[in-house]
């Protein structure tokens, strides 16, 4: 009986968690520590992840995306010539869009222009902190 009592008071614990990670405050002392969320957070859109009923594969393109070569090939850097100030215009070139105002720009947080999706996983193995140009 008390094992069942501890399994069921157990279930509620993992069912009370939040649908993501989430940094909590400790009222008390001030500290701070992660509750491990349900599911996968969106890092751009900071919601759940709903990941594909459609099998293991798909699930796998939803968290490790790519692009087609012909797309690859449109936004590629060629390494052997791009300058920094050319990777930083072809970037915020691919993440601007038309704004409400009618001007081009970045759009606000979390909006995120398809182009620059595009632009970042094409030449994903260039940028970070790795970069050395």
């Amino acid at each position: 009986a008390r094992r069942a009592a501890l399994m069921e008071d157990a279930q509620k614990r993992y069912n009370a968690r939040p649908e993501v990670s989430t940094l909590m405050v400790d009222e008390e002392s001030g500290a701070e520590y992660l509750v491990q969320g349900q599911k996968v957070m969106d890092v751009v859109t900071r919601k759940a992840v709903k990941l594909s009923d459609m099998g293991p594969q798909y699930r796998l393109a939803q968290m490790f995306p790519g692009v087609p070569p012909d797309i690859r090939e449109k936004y590629r850097f060629d390494w052997t010539t791009v300058t920094v100030p050319e990777m930083v215009e072809a970037l915020k070139e691919a993440c601007s869009v038309k704004l409400q105002d009618g001007s081009r720009g970045i759009p606000p947080h979390p909006s995120v222009a398809n182009k620059a999706i595009d632009f970042v996983l094409a030449n994903r193995d260039y940028l970070g902190r790795r970069m050395k140009k």
